[in-house]
Formats: C-alpha cells, sequence, structure tokens
C-alpha cells in the first residue's frame, strides 16, 4: 500500500473499493464463524450468503480488473461494458466457488461450511464426499451463460 500514492486517483479509489469490500468481507467472515470449531459446524443459511460471500472476496476482483481494463487497455460501449462488468463478476464468484469445493476438507475441521444449510435440508447431512456430485446434481439444473 506504501506505493499506492504513485498511482492516478482513479486507480486509487479503485483500488481502495475493492480492498473495502474484500475487507468487508473478511470481518464478516471472522464474525459468522466465530463459534465454529470441528464439533460445531457453522455453515452458512442460504444461496444468497453464499453469492454475497463469493462477490465479496473474489467477483469484487472480477470487477476491479474489468474496470482497470476498462480505464486501461479496452474501450467499450455502455452495453459491452455492463456485459464485460456482469462477466468479471460471475468469472471471480465462479473460480472463488471452485476454492470453496476444493477447501471443504480443511473448512470442516476448522467448523467451517461455505455450503448453504437450505439445499442440504433435502438429504442427510453432513454428506458423504463420493455422494456429494450426485446430490448437487439432484438439487437443479444450473444455467450457463454462453461467452458470446
Amino acid at each position: 500500500m506504501a506505493c499506492i500514492g504513485q498511482l492516478s486517483e482513479s486507480d486509487q479509489l479503485h483500488i481502495r473499493r475493492c480492498l473495502d469490500v474484500i475487507v468487508g468481507g473478511q470481518s464478516l467472515d471472522l464474525r459468522r464463524f466465530t463459534t465454529a470449531s470441528e464439533g460445531d459446524v457453522v455453515a452458512l443459511s442460504e444461496d444468497a450468503e453464499l453469492d454475497d460471500y463469493a462477490y465479496r472476496v473474489a467477483g469484487s476482483v472480477g470487477e476491479f480488473w474489468t474496470r482497470m481494463t476498462l480505464d486501461h487497455i479496452y474501450n467499450a460501449d455502455a452495453q459491452t461494458e455492463e456485459r464485460l462488468f456482469e462477466r468479471g463478476v460471475r468469472f471471480g464468484k465462479a473460480l472463488q466457488l471452485i476454492n470453496i469445493l476444493r477447501d471443504i476438507p480443511v473448512d470442516m475441521r476448522m467448523g467451517r461450511c461455505y455450503i448453504p444449510r437450505v439445499p442440504c435440508r433435502r438429504t442427510d447431512w453432513p454428506l458423504p464426499i463420493s455422494s456429494m456430485r450426485a446430490t448437487w446434481r439432484s438439487l437443479g439444473p444450473c444455467s450457463t451463460p454462453t461467452l458470446t
């Protein structure tokens, strides 16, 4: 952060906004999981919490880099910019969802579960790892946007 003053005011603003979102997400995470332990797993309550978490820790980064790219490298009309921002945020969130799945064993040992409780009510909890894929597929179709 010592060299941030060497950047343009616009870039400094974008960096600070992104960091504010990320730090806010990390602070919320610390509060949410204060009582979590291996014997007392705390899970997110609903999909909206997962979406908010994924935005705060990774979607905001996709948004940030889209902004920086548009400011410094690529010019686009308003409609294209809107599409790029949507995709940048979605890409960041998707990467975070992959991280969440990868980290399930470690997070569970710390009493943290980023998979919302609501979908899990349809099944026995906790799910054996071997049945997770089939269970998630049974919850319904996922929409996959095209990147045109």
